[in-house]
């Protein structure tokens, strides 16, 4: 019984089959030009996507990293480094005071003392 099944379904199977590979042949005679260029044009899409990943320079990792013991051997406190990352977005000493929940007249010695501790680094030697 199952060897009939299997014979059946093989016989149904390359009928299918051929009648696919005739569909084939019937379209590519029919649209012979058009199925051509349409195979090139998608060949020379993915080439340009390939050419253009290559060529394309890849985003760096530009995250700023701090250098501990340049801070440390200059005697800067953590909180003083909270006050120049405020400071990188022009926030004035009020806003940077409420951001780290102190008074005004504290944040502006904290920024000055930054100030001059940056002016000795960038100050060439």
């Amino acid at each position: 019984m199952w060897r009939i099944a299997i014979l059946y379904g093989l016989a149904l199977a390359a009928g299918a089959l051929l009648l696919q590979w005739l569909d084939y042949k019937h379209t590519v005679h029919a649209w012979s030009t058009e199925l051509y260029i349409g195979i090139i044009a998608i060949f020379f899409i993915g080439l340009g996507i390939w050419v253009g990943n290559r060529l394309t320079a890849k985003p760096r990792n530009t995250g700023f990293q701090r250098n501990v013991a340049a801070i440390q051997s200059l005697g800067i406190s953590p909180r003083e480094c909270e006050v120049p990352r405020s400071a990188g977005v022009r926030a004035a000493n009020k806003v940077i005071a409420r951001r780290l929940d102190i008074s005004p007249t504290q944040s502006k010695p904290m920024s000055r003392g930054c100030s001059k501790s940056w002016r000795l680094l960038i100050a060439p030697r």
